[in-house]
């Protein structure tokens, strides 16, 4: 295989890798309260204090990685006798990857406004599958041909491809931006008993906790928090390599990463439009610097990038 053809390879392997590592590797942490105990009228290091910290560690034991937090009350009461209460809470992090997103994730349930994370995720692993499929559409029997010389299908083969790769693209600011609203915001106005939402309430028990929380759900949604693994951005990071190499273009990739850093930053940073409207700045500015090669992409002229130049090229034979 001649060594220009490289690059179709690569994109191929680069889609699989990335669609791989978005099912299998973890991709949000949520830090979850699994057991709470609240032992009134004692004090650190008494009997009462003993017996209930070892009933703790007892059901800690029972959990892989979970730890003990404790926190100690005390007040004077009308008699002036100081009273204490120590409360021990079991945490445990629950680790989530790509996969039980979509088989058991939380997705869009009735009175429930947005689109859930499971939903996004099936966009994203769909569009990123259409994106294979037309790579490896695009490059049957055209492997042995240089770019140059591709037929006028394998061209649109691969321009579509790019833009389901940049569907899924903005796919992932908006999956963190899903995860974070449900998990923070709607398990907020449950706890809080401002919505009532059974189904939510169930898939979040099917989610987290295998669907074992039990009375104990509620307690348990209380503490949680929620965290997204570098191993999301690493896939955005590779998207943007995907989009390059299944178009060429480097200008446009640049262009598309830089106008695509405002809508990560609104989701990610929970709608600060100071920071939002600071990288719509930049953006504006990168678009304007890049306004001959936006003219040349629009015409067909805008040069691609090549791996080998050609020293002959654009030179005449000798005679």
């Amino acid at each position: 295989m001649k060594r220009k053809n490289k690059s179709t390879l690569l994109v191929c392997i680069n889609c699989m890798i990335i669609t791989l590592a978005i099912l299998l590797l973890p991709l949000a942490f949520f830090e979850t309260s699994i057991y709470v105990k609240r032992s009134a009228n004692t004090f650190v290091g008494d009997e009462k204090y003993v017996e209930a910290r070892a009933e703790v560690e007892a059901v800690a034991a029972q959990h892989e990685g979970a730890v003990i937090e404790e926190s100690v009350t005390e007040r004077v009461n009308s008699k002036g006798v100081t009273t204490s209460m120590v409360t021990f809470t079991v945490k445990e992090t629950v680790r989530r990857n790509g996969l039980d997103f979509l088989l058991h994730g939380v997705g869009h349930s009735e009175g429930m406004s947005g689109v859930g994370p499971a939903n996004v995720m099936r966009l994203l692993l769909g569009s990123m599958a259409v994106s294979l499929v037309l790579l490896l559409c695009a490059s049957y029997k055209t492997l042995e041909l240089p770019r140059t010389d591709l037929p006028k299908t394998a061209n649109r083969l691969y321009t579509a491809a790019g833009v389901f790769a940049l569907i899924a693209w903005f796919c992932i600011p908006a999956f963190v931006r899903a995860i974070n609203y449900t998990f923070a915001r709607q398990v907020d106005l449950l706890v809080g008993g401002h919505i009532q939402n059974d189904a939510l309430l169930a898939q979040l028990n099917a989610f987290l906790y295998g669907g074992q929380a039990g009375d104990g759900l509620m307690e348990m949604l209380r503490g949680l928090t929620v965290k997204t693994n570098w191993a999301i951005w690493v896939a955005f990071a590779a998207l943007f390599l995907l989009l390059w190499l299944t178009t060429r273009y480097v200008s446009l990739a640049s262009i598309t990463a830089t106008c695509s850093a405002p809508i990560t930053v609104y989701f990610v940073y929970g709608h600060n439009w100071l920071y939002t409207g600071l990288c719509l700045a930049v953006a504006a500015l990168v678009v304007w610097c890049h306004r001959e090669n936006i003219q040349r992409l629009l015409h067909g002229t805008e040069k691609k990038f090549k791996w080998h130049v050609n020293p002959t090229e654009g030179k005449e034979p000798p005679k």
